[in-house]
């Protein structure tokens, strides 16, 4: 529903593409070609491990029974990445902005800081 109302906002002024049930790797290969994306799934704020943050993707298997598998969106890939045309990057997830770690209190590689570092100028997140 999220995802229609954005399609309609935005209509006549923008195109939009929605990815279903997207691999990481397909996300990765998709990121670069956007100035401005949207998602709507969980986070994983990681207090162990600050590079092991990420978004939950739901893939589909391929197989004739329609299978999903999860796949982990992690910081650590995307910071390493660098974006030429990123600009806002908007997410309706939990703990994008959360740093759940007692031990790392300073630590401040979270999903969010994952997506400025990579290019996206403006970034929107939630705890």
């Amino acid at each position: 529903m999220e995802a229609a109302d954005i399609a309609n906002i935005v209509k006549g002024k923008a195109s939009t593409t929605q990815l279903e049930q997207p691999s990481t790797a397909q996300v990765l290969n998709e990121l670069p070609s956007y100035h401005v994306i949207h998602f709507a799934c969980h986070g994983v704020s990681d207090p162990e491990s600050p590079s092991d943050r990420h978004l939950l993707l739901c893939k589909n298997d391929g197989s004739e029974s329609g299978t999903l598998a999860v796949n982990k969106l992690i910081v650590g890939a995307i910071s390493n990445t660098k974006f030429q045309h990123s600009q806002i990057a908007y997410f309706s997830a939990c703990s994008t902005a959360e740093n759940s770690s007692t031990t790392l209190a300073d630590e401040s590689k979270y999903i969010a800081s994952g997506f400025q570092l990579s290019g996206f100028s403006h970034v929107l997140a939630m705890q």
